[in-house]
């Protein structure tokens, strides 16, 4: 009976509370993050927000989905919802696509006869890609972290 006394006590105070108060210490500490995103000056609902960090360290990847509005709230994979991101500097990337008919038939494993349909960007190119997009910024602790896009199609993609 001894010795299982001292396994239960050895269990929590060398496995359980470290491993308590090591969950406590990796709670993120976001700022609310949030704006609009336009096209050719029409909010753009539905299109996919996301913040890539510049650098590695204490910046989280983010992301977010506009409202019908255009308006979005960022979060973290991690965090606590429409919380917002860590403080750091990002890339940000947006995308929309809808789908779109090919003007091919198919054939569903029941046999029924529906038109094939693929995604299409409906947005220029460069607004998706890491590499490309003209979007950089920083979020900053403790201030105000208001971030609008303006994205505009200028007829070369």
């Amino acid at each position: 009976m001894v010795i299982f006394m001292k396994q239960i006590l050895f269990l929590f105070l060398f496995i359980l509370i470290p491993a308590t108060i090591g969950c406590r210490s990796s709670v993120l500490k976001t700022e609310i993050v949030l704006g609009k995103v336009t096209f050719n000056g029409i909010p753009l609902p539905h299109a996919n927000v996301k913040f890539f960090p510049v650098s590695s360290g204490e910046a989280q990847p983010s992301y977010a989905i506009t409202d019908e509005a255009g308006e979005y709230r960022l979060q973290t994979l991690y965090g606590a919802p429409n919380a917002g991101t860590t403080p750091g500097d990002y890339i940000v990337t947006i995308t929309k696509s809808e789908m779109v008919s090919t003007g091919r038939k198919m054939r569903d494993s029941e046999g029924m006869i529906s038109e094939e349909r693929k995604p299409k960007l409906v947005i220029p190119q460069k607004y998706t890609e890491i590499e490309k997009t003209p979007f950089k910024v920083t979020v900053v602790a403790h201030k105000k972290n208001i971030f609008d896009f303006e994205l505009k199609d200028n007829g070369f993609e």
